[in-house]
C-alpha cells in the first residue's frame, strides 16, 4: 500500500510539472511563427540592400542618361536647322523648330527631376534600412523572448 501511495505521489509531482499538451503546441506555434517571422525580416533587408536598392539607382541612372543624350540630340538637330536660314535656301517649319525648342526645354526640366530623385534615394535610402534592420531586431527579440528559459531574466534581451 505504501508503495502505491508514494508512487502516486510521484506520478502527480510529475504530471504537475509537465504544461498540458495544447499549451507546448501553442508555444511551438508562436516559436515557429517568430523564426519565421525573423527570416522573413533578414531576407527583406537583405533584398533591400543587394537587389532593390541598387536596381532603383541603375533605373534612376539609366533614365538620367537617356534624358541627357534626348537633349543633345535635340540641340543637334537645333544647330543643324540654323544654317537654313537664308531667305535664298528656304527655311525650315517655325513649328519644327519651336517643337524642337519645346522638347529641349520639357528635357532639361525632367533631367532636373530625375537628378533631384537620384540625391533623395541616395540621401535617404539608409532610412529605409534602418526600417528595415529594426524589424531584424524586433523578429531577434521575440524568437529570444519565446526561445528563452522564463526562470532565466539574463537572457532576455533588453529593449533598447
Amino acid at each position: 500500500m505504501r508503495i502505491s501511495l508514494i508512487a502516486t505521489a510521484l506520478l502527480i509531482a510529475v504530471l504537475a510539472q509537465v504544461p498540458p499538451a495544447g499549451a507546448q503546441e501553442a508555444s511551438l506555434a508562436a516559436r515557429v511563427s517568430a523564426r519565421r517571422d525573423l527570416e522573413q525580416a533578414k531576407t527583406d533587408l537583405r533584398f533591400y540592400w543587394q537587389v532593390d536598392y541598387p536596381r532603383q539607382r541603375r533605373d534612376l541612372d539609366a533614365a538620367i542618361e537617356m534624358t541627357r543624350l534626348g537633349i543633345e540630340n535635340n540641340r543637334s538637330l537645333l544647330r543643324d536647322y540654323r544654317p537654313f536660314t537664308h531667305f535664298s535656301t528656304g527655311q525650315p517649319f517655325p513649328i519644327t523648330i519651336r517643337n524642337l525648342e519645346t522638347c529641349i526645354r520639357a528635357g532639361e526640366l525632367r533631367l532636373n527631376d530625375l537628378l533631384a530623385e537620384r540625391n533623395a534615394l541616395v540621401r535617404f535610402h539608409s532610412d529605409q534600412y534602418r526600417v528595415l534592420a529594426a524589424q531584424v531586431y524586433e523578429a531577434r527579440v521575440r524568437v529570444a523572448g519565446l526561445e528563452a528559459d522564463p526562470n532565466d531574466v539574463e537572457t532576455l534581451p533588453q529593449q533598447q
